[in-house]
This record gives C-alpha cells, structure tokens and sequence, in this order.
C-alpha cells in the first residue's frame, strides 16, 4: 500500500480578489463556496471544446444529465458529529513535543462526510448536500451529483454583490453557460490527492470522470490557463480541509491517505 505523505515542496497560488465576495458567514464569499464545483466544469467546458464555448453547445451538453444521484443518508450523523469534534479538538490540544507519541488522528471517510456536511460555514455545509467523499489507498474520491439551478442561484447572488464590478464578466459568461442547463445536472467523480506543502494543507485535483464515462487526467485539466483557475480551487480546498482537521494548532502538520483512512499527525 501506498501513503500520500507531503511532497512537492512549493509555493501556493493566491486567490485572486475577484473570487470572493465579503459579508458571507466565515469570510469565504459566495462566489467561491457557492462556486467552486462551477470552476470546475467551467475547465472543463473550455477543455472538453478546445476553448470554443460558444460554439460547441453540444459537447458542453455531454457534461449534464437529467437525473441526480441521491446520497444515503449516513447513519446517526447528528449524533456522531459532537464525537468527531471532540476527538479533534483533543488532537490539535494534545502537545506535540510530548517524544515518541506525536499527537495522531486517524479518519475514516464517513467521518470526512460528516464532518463537511457540520461545517460551521452554511454554504460548505449546503454543498456537502451534493456531494460524497471516499478513501482509497492513496487518495480521496468524491463523488459529485450538483443541480444546475443550484449553480444559477449561486451565480447570480455572487454577480449582484461583486464588489466594483471587478471580474463580473467571468461571472457573467459562467452564469451564461448554466443557463442552457437549468434543470439538470452535473454527474461525476473527482479524484483528490492531499499534501502538507510548507506547513499547509494543499488539495490537487487528479481525474475527473463524468457519468458518460469520460475522463479528464491532469494533462487535460491543466492545459494553457485553465492551470490557473484549478489552482485557485485547489487551494481554498486545502483551506478547508486544514481549517477542519488542524485549525490554529500549533506544531508542524503531517497528512498521510493509506488503506482507506486519512492519517493526521502534528510534530514539534
């Protein structure tokens, strides 16, 4: 078996002022909570018809399905989510300088989804709705079933309140392209490899395969400028998932993804 341990050690990309939109509970911004999953197909969009938007309707088309998937409801979330918290909580408490015992965390994929889906930010918590996230040997999969409308929504709050207009024509042709596909929705199954790059969490995104079968590796995803809006993503990804598992603790972090379970550790 393989662990994802740090690696890659390098600078972050920073997100740009135009992807945020102040006064949103926990100071993300609609535009990038509401709309990351809509980044993502934006990438696609523009990848899947070699930047001819516009023109390509019908390929674009091939991204979206009728139907959505619909979750299982995990068992006893509720009641599961204070003892998740807790354990944490114990975690980031525990001194890290203590010798050989080095404060560990060990996470199994319902406890990610139930964390997520109690994320003290509403918008995260909403998408967790859409969304569910598995282990492997190495990585983490999350299975994604988004409506459209959903999206439309989300764009056109983040439109009306971007701050000086500043980047709204991006929005604006995004909120373009989920026009032609209110109603419906965005099937697919993205894979997520973790690392700790100089003492932050970092989410990079590997593959996505769509529902029809087609698949998108990281030579796709990455092509000309698209690099630069999966990096913005990947980034605010990291955050959250740092801000879940280590907050403000302090001590360095250390992540590794081995037999299905996600390995948290903080060292001196």
């Amino acid at each position: 078996m393989t662990s994802q341990l740090p690696f890659n050690e390098g600078e972050g990309s920073i997100l740009p002022e135009h992807l945020t939109v102040p006064g949103e509970t926990g100071g993300r911004g609609c535009f990038f909570w509401g709309c990351m999953i809509l980044v993502l197909l934006f990438v696609l969009a523009v990848v899947g018809t070699g930047g001819c938007v516009y023109m390509v309707k019908n390929e674009i088309d091939s991204l979206f399905e009728d139907e959505g998937v619909v979750f299982e409801e995990i068992p006893e979330l509720e009641a599961r989510l204070d003892g998740i918290r807790e354990r944490i909580a114990l975690f980031r408490q525990a001194p890290s300088d203590g010798g050989d015992d080095k404060p560990l965390l060990v996470l199994g994929a319902d406890e990610l989804n139930i964390l997520v889906r109690g994320h003290q930010e509403p918008v995260v918590a909403d998408l967790a709705r859409f969304l569910r996230l598995g282990i492997t040997d190495s990585t983490l999969e999350a299975e994604v079933s988004f409506p459209m409308d959903r999206g439309a929504t989300y764009l056109d709050k983040a439109i009306e309140r971007q701050p000086g207009r500043k980047g709204v024509e991006e929005l604006q042709f995004m909120r373009f392209l989920v026009g032609f596909f209110e109603g419906r929705f965005f099937n697919a199954a993205v894979e997520l490899g973790l690392e700790v790059r100089q003492e932050k969490v970092m989410a990079k995104i590997l593959k996505v395969k769509l529902a029809n079968g087609v698949e998108f590796g990281e030579a796709e995803l990455r092509r000309g400028d698209q690099e630069n809006k999966l990096e913005e993503l990947e980034e605010e990804m990291g955050r959250t998932f740092e801000d879940i598992f280590f907050g403000d603790a302090p001590g360095r972090k250390r992540l590794g993804v081995r037999d299905g379970k996600l390995f948290l550790r903080r060292l001196p």
